[in-house]
Formats: structure tokens, sequence, C-alpha cells
């Protein structure tokens, strides 16, 4: 989103310049060119239409799949505290516990098989990144440490470099270790040209051009070659080289990796997902190649599992760890840490990450002099002074520093993840605090900041409202204030929050400041088709169960400040109850959540956006209300993915025809058009109105589902209790798809990954052995997870750019209602797509709209 508006004025200046120009030429050629212009503008309506549907679909496709990942993750996290309790010392009641997870293993199975797969352009999925090899790819996506891969290998921190080689000799690539330790020596071999200086830590950024090479248009064999200088004629010879023990410096390498102790490669996945748009691209490559390589992947062995206790990672990597006056250090290397007793000043040097644990108390001052992150957690320290360009501070947990002071052309740029407290800061014009994500409230502070604030992601700042605060490029900020105690009173705390795709971890608490949340954002001109900021809040109730709520705000110039705006306002007209109380209505998910038997009727369900698109809502009940009446007054869903209409567990469902009515339910593939949890029954009768004809309800089950009952593999051999007394009612089982047909529905890779780690098929509690295991495995699982939903979050963030870069075609919608400016329009959407970075050109739509400027330039030639 940063960058809209500078870029935007110069197209504005060059459209201008064109008319301008148009202006000076004879009238006939004029009343020609505006003649064409409302051709070119007739004409290109509707495939710019179709290009903005599309990628807003997308979107909305990403919205849904990162609901569900966070169902799954709230699952796999109840599971992994149901086996603790199993494998805990003691007699548990481990009969009580299997059932409760025997219930949350149906419902993850369902939901790992219900997401629709990510909206990748076919040249990622036809990209040659798909011939890699699965071990290769696999390795790609995961990162274990050195302890895991002495594991995999049968070894401990005794063996040497030639019990390694042993180790690996008997092991095909395609065990995750031998395949993992396989992509490091290829990656390293990459970043250093050649085996005269392999480097672990640079084995990411090796692997990274070898799919860049391949992106760009090389085969799997030709890049290998090429970035390895020869030393490996193909992939084939590299493996066999690898196979065989015969690589240089192999041993060597692996003894280097295995037992120097804090070794950290990123794996790509990571390292993508933090990109640019051009590693983003990448990213949704590389999972479309895994996607289709998941199949081939052996069971994930001891490197893709998680042992014993989950700790936190920064804690796995800490190898030192020193007092330090009201600190305790911790890191690799602490060469560049120093304690002054008399002063009781930490300084802090160099380019190693730190960690400083607070004491409580206020802890001593503190002076970054480094470029490496420095991390504090829970400190309360009296001053911070930043003396460095480069230094990077993240904060975690309650954090409160009292002055926070800039020595000349210093720069700070400051993360969080808790609610973070400065006083008073000191410094100057030449001085930048940058803010990357988490809560901050600047005390004492003035409206006129001392120093220059910009914000680099999802931030929630408390200044005066008249502060000048910016982005990256220099725009200026309005802040808006989200009062979040007031619009969810039943929240105790905020814990996250996404803006426009970029998500920030918090802890808001409501006993405590502040009651608002001041964001800052980029006006934008929606009569330029700026889409709407869209805020997504995560949050715990009273029943301490995660919630999240969507707000979407748009700039409004007429009142000068952000409005809340519907974007996808409530399709259903909802008879009986109260709103949040008894019923629900999630505009996001656009869907209507029945919450108690207060409810009796439903009307509606088809409707239309902000911007006039059509949309289907969603009807869900909520599990254990028991006896529902629903009266339902022509109900329209249809859903291109997940369920139509979902009638809860344990309810006793009657739904009662309005006479002269025609209701439709219709689902995504995989499940009902009307779907049953376990221990629902379902009662379909009529009103008893007379001299109208009968009631009438269709439901269409997705690919291999019913009409009405079961999802497609939920429940199977379970019976739901179904009678139909009343009405006009057909229920129709979807059809399988067929190798001629539609092409197969894809499900995010990292999903079947998380489904091989979790084995949800074998997972048993019964003994404290099998619990011990089953910690194990949702460990494994529950990591995968995490990773991927990091990745959706890149991905989602790219989606917002495109949808916002001068670049996006949602820029034209608007323009193309003017024929006068149709020929400057499709001057400037071609000067777009010949730039070396073309926005979303580049991924969608690109040919379509290259047609269709030549056939409209062809006519205003004419």
């Amino acid at each position: 989103m940063e960058g809209v508006n500078s870029v935007s004025r110069e197209q504005i200046r060059d459209i201008a310049r064109y008319q301008q120009k148009a202006e000076k030429q004879e009238g006939g050629v004029q009343a020609k060119q505006a003649a064409a212009g409302e051709a070119a503008s007739i004409d290109l309506k509707q495939p710019v239409g179709q290009a903005e549907a599309k990628m807003l679909a997308a979107r909305q496709t990403l919205r849904a799949n990162e609901a569900v990942l966070r169902e799954i993750k709230d699952g796999v996290d109840r599971m992994e505290s149901l086996a603790r309790e199993a494998a805990a010392e003691g007699a548990p009641d481990r009969e009580v516990l299997g059932e409760e997870l025997s219930k949350l293993r149906q419902e993850l199975m369902r939901l790992l098989g219900g997401t629709a797969g990510l909206p990748l352009s076919d040249s990622a999925a036809q990209s040659p990144i798909s011939q890699l090899p699965a071990w290769l790819l696999l390795a790609m996506a995961d990162s274990p440490d050195p302890d895991q891969l002495l594991a995999a290998l049968g070894l401990d921190k005794s063996a040497g470099g030639s019990e390694i080689m042993a180790a690996l000799a008997k092991l095909p690539l395609e065990d995750p270790g031998a395949g993992y330790l396989a992509a490091v020596y290829l990656g390293a071999v990459i970043a250093g040209g050649g085996t005269d200086k392999l480097d672990p830590e640079m084995a990411a950024q090796g692997l990274l051009r070898l799919l860049e090479a391949m992106q760009n248009g090389l085969a799997p064999d030709e890049a290998v070659s090429e970035l390895t200088n020869g030393l490996f004629d193909s992939l084939e010879d590299f493996q066999q080289q690898f196979l065989d023990g015969m690589a240089p410096g192999m041993e060597a390498f692996f003894s280097n990796l295995l037992f120097s102790g804090g070794f950290s490669m990123p794996d790509l996945m990571d390292l993508l997902s933090g990109g640019g748009m051009g590693e983003t691209d990448l990213l949704m490559t590389l999972l479309a190649a895994l996607d289709a390589a998941v199949g081939m992947l052996p069971e994930l062995g001891s490197s893709g599992e998680a042992t014993g206790e989950t700790q936190d990672p920064a804690a796995q990597q800490a190898s030192q760890s020193q007092d330090m006056g009201g600190f305790t250090a911790e890191g690799r290397e602490l060469t560049g840490v120093a304690y002054d007793a008399e002063s009781n000043a930490v300084t802090v040097s160099g380019d190693e990450k730190v960690i400083l644990r607070g004491h409580g108390e206020q802890t001593s001052a503190l002076e970054l002099r480094g470029q490496g992150q420095v991390e504090i957690r829970n400190a309360n320290a009296a001053r911070v002074t930043v003396d460095n360009a480069k230094t990077q501070l993240y904060t975690k947990g309650e954090t409160e520093l009292h002055e926070l002071s800039f020595k000349e052309k210093a720069t700070l740029t400051l993360a969080g993840s808790g609610l973070t407290r400065l006083g008073d800061i000191k410094g100057g014009p030449d001085n930048v605090l940058r803010l990357k994500e988490g809560a901050f409230i600047l005390e004492r502070q003035a409206a006129e900041l001392p120093v220059r604030v910009v914000i680099e992601g999802a931030v929630m700042l408390q200044v005066p409202r008249e502060s000048h605060v910016f982005n990256a490029l220099g725009e200026e900020l309005e802040p808006y204030d989200l009062m979040w105690k007031s619009m969810f009173p039943g929240w105790s705390s905020l814990e996250g929050m996404t803006i426009d795709g970029r998500h920030a971890q918090m802890m808001l608490l409501r006993s405590a400041q502040p009651d608002l949340a001041r964001l800052w954002l980029l006006k934008g001109d929606p009569s330029q088709g700026y889409p709407a900021h869209l805020i997504a809040l995560e949050g715990r109730g009273r029943s301490e169960e995660l919630q999240t709520r969507y707000v979407y705000l748009q700039w409004s110039r007429m009142q000068r400040k952000f409005i809340p705006i519907s974007m996808f306002p409530n399709p259903f007209t909802v008879t009986g109850g109260e709103e949040d109380v008894d019923w629900r209505y999630e505009e996001d998910s656009r869907t209507l959540r029945v919450l108690t038997g207060k409810v009796t009727g439903l009307k509606g369900g088809a409707g239309t956006d902000a911007v006039d698109r059509p949309f289907s809502g969603r009807l869900a009940l909520a599990d254990g209300i028991g006896a529902v009446e629903l009266t339902l007054d022509g109900v329209t869903c249809r859903v291109p993915s997940g369920r139509a209409c979902s009638l809860g567990s344990g309810n006793r469902v009657t739904l009662l025809l309005k006479r002269g009515t025609e209701s439709l339910f219709e689902s995504g593939a995989g499940c009902a058009g009307i779907s049953l949890g376990d221990g629902t029954s379902l009662y379909i009768d009529q009103t008893r109105a007379t001299g109208q004809p009968d009631g009438a309800l269709t439901a269409r089950g997705g690919a291999a589902s019913p009409g009405i009952g079961r999802d497609s593999g939920h429940g199977k051999g379970r019976t739901a209790s179904i009678m139909i007394r009343g009405g006009r009612v057909t229920a129709v089982e979807g059809r399988r798809e067929s190798g001629g047909g539609k092409p197969p529905r894809r499900t995010l890779a990292g999903l079947s990954l998380a489904a091989r780690a979790l084995k949800l098929d074998a997972m048993d509690i019964s003994t404290k052995e099998a619990a011990s295991d089953a910690v194990r495995q949702l460990s494994a699982g529950r990591r995968w997870v995490n990773r991927l939903q990091e990745a959706y979050r890149a991905v989602y963030g790219k989606l917002g750019q495109s949808l916002s870069d001068p670049g996006s075609i949602s820029r034209y919608a608007q323009a193309v209602q003017n024929g006068e400016e149709a020929g400057a329009l499709m001057w400037e959407m071609r000067r777009e797509m010949e730039k070396p970075s073309a926005g979303p050109y580049s991924r969608w739509e690109t040919e379509d709209v290259d047609q269709l400027l030549k056939a409209m330039e062809d006519m205003i030639n004419q």
C-alpha cells in the first residue's frame, strides 16, 4: 500500500500531459479520438471489471482460509493440551480425554480437507520449480536444528565427520534429515560459487538464487550447472555425487554444521514470507510446487517433528547467559555486551542478536550501539540511548522505557508483541523512530514530536491526533481511533491485529489503558477506486475463546476523516432474538451465526457488496443450542466453497418452509447442502397458511456430498435423524469430479504437510506412552500451521498491495467510466506493463489485458 500516492501523482501528471497534447490538435482529430475513446471505454469496462473481481475473489478466498487456519490452530492447541494431560504422571481419566480428542480430531480432519487452494497464477503452477524433486522442495520449507538432524542420522554430539558420512550413506534423499542436509550443502555451494568457502548461514540465499533462476525460465539441470559453475553438470549429477559421498568438502562442511553449535539457516518459507513483491511471487510458486509434490513425500521423520517440550525458539538459540545489572543477557555471542556497575548501564554493540530479560524492578540504563537485534522482555528501563543508524529493538511483554534518547543521526527500528510505553523522547529532525508492529503509547509527549516517526507495519500508536506521522515513502498518515472496548464489550483483551494483511501480536488488557487503538492509515481517494482498509482484530471473551472481528475503514473527503463502511452488509433479515446476544453476522466470512433458540425466522441471504458486486451469505447454528425452530421465508445461500448451511452439533432443528416461497442452500466441494453435525436431528415442515402453494426447499451438496446430511468423509457410519413432514423438498447429491471435468480442487500444500505431521488417523492417548507420542506429533503439526499462517499473511499482503498499487486493475475501474480519458488510460496501462516490475499485471490476466490494449490502440489510431 505504501507508495501508492506518490506514484499516482506521477501518473496523473502523465495523463494530464497526454490530454493537453490532445487538446492542441485539430478539432477533427479530437472528435475522432473522443469517439474512439468512448468505444474504448465501453470495451474496456468488462475485462477490467472481470480482472478486478478475480483479484478481490482471491483475497476473499485467503481471508476465508485464514479463518480456517485459526480454527485448526485452536483445535491443535486444545488437542495438544489433552495429550499432555493424558501423558502426565498420576491417573488421568484417559477415556474421557480420548473422547474429547476424538471429536476434535474429526473436526480437524474436516477442516484440513475443506479449504480452497491458494489463488495461484497459472505461471506459478507451471513454473520449472515444480520439476524439483520432492526432497528438495520439503527441505526448502523446513528448518530443523542441529540436534534434530543428529537424531535423524542416529548420532549424538560425540560423533565425528566420518560417522556422519557413514550415516548419510545409508539414507535416501527422501529421508527428511538427509534431504535437508543435501539442500543446505547445495545452497552453500551456490552462494559461495564453489566449495572454497562453504558458509551454511548463506545456504538459504543460495537456494533463493536457484528458485529465481528457475522462475526466469531455466530448467533445474541448467540452473544447477550454471549456479555451481559447472561443479555439478545437472541436478541428477549432484544427487549422485552426494549419495556416493563424493561431493567435494562434504565431510568438513557437515562436521562444522552439526558440531559448531548455534547454526540456524532460515528456511525459504520464512525468507520469502517477509520479502517484497517479487519474493512473494516466489513464495506462491514454491507453495504451488509443494502442492504438486506433497503426495510423493515420505512420512515426516524426526527432523520434521518437535521433540519433548516446546521451547521458545530464541531460548533454543541462546548458548550463553550472564547477569548484567537489572538484566539477564542471553545470546550465542555476548562479547558485544558490557555492563558498567558504576553507571549501572548495559551497552550492546556488534551484529549478534541479544536477549535482555528484566527482573521486574526498574532496570539498568541501556545503550544501543550495534546493528544486531536487541530483544528486551518485561523490562522497566530508566533510559535507552540509541547511537547507531541501524539499531533494532524488539520488546516482548509489558515494557516501559522512561526515556528514549537519540544521538546525532541515529535511527531506531522498534517492534513489539506487547504494550510498550515510551516516556520522554529526546532527539532532533535527523533522528528516525521506525515502528514495525505492535502497540505503543508515547506518554508525556507534546503534539510536535521531536523525531520523525515512521510506521512500516501493523501498528497501534497513541500520540496526540495533531502529531505528524509518516509512512516509509514520506506520505503523512491520518489517525483513526478504534474504540475496541466499547465496540466489543465482552472482550477481556485485544491480542492481535491485522491491517491490510500485515499482522501484529499485542496484549492490551481490558483492565488497563488504552481504551482505544489509534491506527495511522493512508487516506487514499475512493473516487479513484481506492479500496477500504481491512482491520481484523483478535481478542478473547469471557470464555477465553479467541474471537475475530472485522472493521472496514475508508477515507471520507466530505467528513475529512476515516469512517467505517459495511463492505459485505448483512443480507439476512432476522426475526426474533437480539443481535450479538442471540445471533451475530460476521461480515468478513459473510456468515449469520444463530447462537440461541430465540431466533425464529430468516429471510434473504443474497446481497451486494459496497461496490455493487453480488455475494452470498452463509447460515451456521452454534453447537449445543438444543431445540431450534426457524421459519424460512425465501432464504438463498449459494457459496463456492465451504458450507452454505450448518446446523451444528447437539441440536434439534425444525425448518418451517413459508408457503409461497422457495429456499436454496448450495455448498462447495466436500460439504453437504445442509450439513448436520454429531447428535443433530432435522425436521422439515411448512407453515399452516392456506391459499398459498407449498413452500419449497432445495439443498445441493458439493462434490461427493449429500444434499442434506453429513459432509463428505465426516462421521462415516453414523446416522442422523431427518424427517420431512411437509413442503416440497429436493436434496441433490454433488457429483464427484472426474478427470475429464474441472481440475481437482487444491488444498494448500502446508495443510497437507500439517496433516501428515499430525497423523490424525493413528493418534491415540490411551496410554502414557501413546499420549507422549501424540504430543510430539501435535507439536510438529502446530509448527506447520504457524508457518502456513505466516505464508498466508505474506500472500494476502501481496494481494492487498496489488489492489492498491498504481498499476492495479482496480485503479482503472472508475476511470473507464469517462470515454475522453480512455486513450490516455490505455497509454498509461501500456507504460506500466512495460516496467520491469509491472505490478499485478505480471501475474494477473496479463495476456488478456495485453491483447485488449493492442486492439484498443488499433481502434484509436485508425
